[in-house]
């Protein structure tokens, strides 16, 4: 199963994310490309790998890339080896943390079984408080992502589930609803074909 999780920047993807993956050993996150600076906190191979424009590009061009996008001018993407590298190491789930752009692209692809959740801010006005909180970011980029977010919440209807991170208790709870029930019903098959057994 792929499971995508997207937001605007600032309304606890990435935070909903490590609950997720701390909570279920079988879920693999994929590793994004991206041309942006590393922040002084993230590593490569680790947080995301980083690139110059150049590799950037010469991996578009070699079709290496299984989605990829322009976000607030800087460039991400997710590498068809990733789902490979996830599977061996033994992950029945893999969990990516990409905007709706990407979230598009993968589900274009018919042979995935995919789950899609879309968390959203409770308001622009706490959105824009916890953008300045991290103070990793201008203001100018702080600006650009709060314009990118009212663009990017037009999509929030094209994903299977949102959620509206109000508490991040509850967003938890939620988001550990869906991926729970989503798992269950994709053994339902499994155990309807061990009701004979039960029955023998």
């Amino acid at each position: 199963m792929l499971f995508i999780i997207s937001s605007p920047s600032g309304a606890g993807k990435s935070t909903l994310c490590s609950h997720l993956l701390c909570s279920n050993d079988e879920i693999g996150e994929s590793i994004s490309v991206t041309t942006r600076q590393a922040r002084q906190s993230e590593s490569d191979g680790i947080h995301y790998y980083f690139k110059t424009i150049q590799q950037y590009e010469d991996l578009v061009a070699k079709n290496e890339f299984l989605e990829h996008a322009n976000f607030c001018g800087n460039y991400y993407g997710t590498l068809k080896s990733e789902i490979e590298r996830i599977k061996t190491l033994g992950k029945t789930t893999i969990l990516f943390d990409i905007d709706y752009q990407g979230a598009r692209q993968i589900k274009a692809h018919d042979q995935f079984d995919i789950v899609s959740v879309f968390i959203m801010p409770p308001s622009f006005e706490i959105l824009e408080n916890r953008l300045r909180n991290r103070k990793t970011d201008s203001q100018d980029a702080i600006l650009k992502r709060i314009e990118s977010a009212k663009k990017e919440i037009n999509f929030a209807g094209e994903y299977d589930y949102i959620i509206i991170n109000d508490r991040l208790d509850v967003a938890k709870n939620e988001i550990t609803s869906i991926y729970t029930a989503e798992t269950l019903r994709r053994k339902r098959g499994k155990y309807i074909n061990m009701i004979p057994d039960y029955l023998a």
